[in-house]
């Protein structure tokens, strides 16, 4: 923050920070108002800001990008840029009908969520933004879900990106130890314990990035939308109005009339929102085998039918999955590169970590994987203001 002027001490500044996430089961069905189970990760952005006595000419800097100082105009946000801040810029306009006056301030950050890992880095800058926001201006009357939802909108409009709910409910509701059951349709959610001292998670970097802002997920998501558009034509008493209304008895009824691709892309979404209900009750009965048997059927949906994995993805899930003490590995994220996530029992993780790198970077011709340990975390929050620990 002192690269912006002279150094006036803490006050008048807040710290605030927001995790990234990792998606247990339920990928590509929150844009069809289906069911999801993602926690909090350790990884965050953090953002110091200020306000600034510049007249509306904001001013952020980021670690992970050189460092380099970038500006923009309250007065006069607008879509377009391509530049990385046009997620700051897009929470700025969502919060403008909530702060009196000119909204002008300097933004120093830093995120240590893998950017392009699928582990939702543009999320948690989103709603590390609203935070910031809501600290800095003292807005009261935004609740973490509104939060949350201005965050999406702000990376439909500004980052072209349709997206669903999870990846901003995740870092602004998330509480420690829990993932959250995400009702994609009424946005509603349910904390699940996932804190058993017995069980550890392994997030595991193919070090393949993805890009979201292509062709490929918008692809999806319309591909989704044809699927849901002919069931609802096949079955008219049936009220179908996304994939989450259709059984797979309806989807395959209808198979012959459908697109093979549009068909996969259905099935999977349909199927793998019974395996998030099957994940949540075997959650409650603490059935380990049950739930990590799911996440890797459901990547293997993701590969066949969705078609969003990649070969370093299969890799090491194919790894994982013949490691001792594995209940279940899957791709987690939008997919085309990221990362995987392996259920283990805690006391075989540190020999799974070591078999992932060694043996990915045997049958990759010596690219490495990254691997961490992560726990169920909280959801975003303010660290100090004014330079004192938030209470």
């Amino acid at each position: 923050i002192r690269s912006f002027g002279a150094d006036t001490g803490l006050e008048g500044t807040v710290c605030v920070a927001a995790p990234g996430r990792v998606n247990l089961i339920g990928e590509h069905t929150d844009y069809q108002d289906g069911f999801v189970m993602p926690f909090a990760i350790d990884f965050k952005t953090i953002i110091i800001a200020r306000k600034n006595d510049l007249n509306g000419t904001c001013r952020v800097v980021s670690a992970q990008q050189n460092n380099s100082v970038e500006t923009f105009e309250t007065k006069h946000l607008s879509p377009g840029e391509s530049k990385w801040f046009k997620y700051v810029q897009g929470v700025v306009s969502g919060y403008m009908k909530d702060i009196d006056g000119v909204v002008s301030f300097d933004a120093a950050l830093s995120s240590t969520v893998p950017q392009g890992g699928g582990l939702s880095s543009s999320a948690s800058l989103e709603v590390a933004t609203a935070t910031m926001l809501e600290a800095l201006y003292n807005v009261k009357n935004v609740s973490a879900t509104e939060k949350a939802l201005r965050c999406v909108e702000a990376e439909h409009v500004y980052a072209k990106v349709p997206c669903g709910i999870m990846d901003q409910y995740a870092s602004a509701k998330c509480t420690e130890g829990h993932a959250l059951l995400i009702d994609c349709r009424t946005k509603t959610c349910e904390e699940v314990p996932v804190d058993d001292p017995s069980i550890a998670f392994v997030v595991t970097n193919s070090n393949a990035p993805h890009e979201l802002t292509g062709s490929e997920y918008p692809n999806r998501v319309k591909q989704c939308k044809a699927a849901a558009d002919a069931l609802a034509k096949k079955f008219p008493d049936k009220n179908i109005k996304k994939l989450r209304d259709a059984t797979l008895e309806d989807i395959e009824t209808c198979k012959e009339e459908m697109d093979p691709v549009v068909y996969k892309r259905g099935l999977h979404v349909i199927t793998e929102n019974e395996r998030v209900a099957k994940a949540y009750e075997a959650s409650k009965k603490n059935d380990l085998a049950k739930f990590g048997a799911l996440m890797t059927v459901a990547h293997a949906s993701l590969r066949d039918n969705f078609e969003v994995s990649t070969p370093e993805l299969d890799l090491l899930v194919e790894i994982a999955t013949k490691c001792e003490g594995v209940y279940g590995s899957r791709m987690t994220g939008g997919g085309f590169g990221g990362c995987t996530i392996t259920l283990v029992k805690k006391e075989f993780a540190d020999a799974l970590i070591k078999t992932l790198e060694e043996e990915y970077k045997n049958k990759t011709g010596g690219k490495d994987c990254t691997c961490f340990l992560t726990n169920a975390s909280k959801g975003a929050h303010v660290v100090w203001t004014d330079g004192k620990p938030s209470k």
